[in-house]
């Protein structure tokens, strides 16, 4: 029996509750959060992140803004743009290792994990969300 210690027992006010938990992650599905457009070089796509998050900002000072500075542009490499452009809405993360491993037979060995990341990071930096995720939360309410 594992003696239970004061951290576990305790919820910090300030700490977010962790959507992952008791979630398989390759089960959930991604969909896209941020405009697109198509780069150059190095950088096959660019991502359009909004550069005010919250709904005024957004609102009122984004379309004041000059048009070369209303985006953060996040460039993508070979393998993030292929996976940006894998992403439909519909599919789970488990199915885009296979169109993953094709595209990049280079790097199978470490496809799931590699994507898991990717994802994870997206997710984080308000790239991408989670269909089914959000579905969950919104059944708890």
């Amino acid at each position: 029996q594992r003696q239970m210690c004061i951290r576990d027992s305790m919820r910090w006010p300030w700490r977010k509750p962790n959507p992952f938990a008791d979630k398989d992650f390759l089960e959930l599905v991604p969909v896209r959060a941020v405009g697109h457009e198509p780069g150059a070089g190095a950088a096959p796509l660019v991502l359009l992140v909004p550069r005010f998050r919250d709904r005024l900002g957004r609102r009122l000072l984004q379309p004041r803004l000059p048009a070369g500075r209303r985006w953060i542009r996040v460039r993508l490499d070979a393998r993030g743009a292929h996976l940006w452009r894998s992403i439909d809405g519909r599919a789970p993360l488990r199915d885009l290792i296979p169109v993953y491993e094709a595209a990049f037979p280079d790097d199978v060995a470490g496809a799931a994990e590699r994507l898991c990341q990717w994802a994870y990071a997206a997710y984080e930096n308000g790239l991408i969300r989670f269909v089914n995720l959000e579905r969950a939360a919104g059944s708890d309410r």
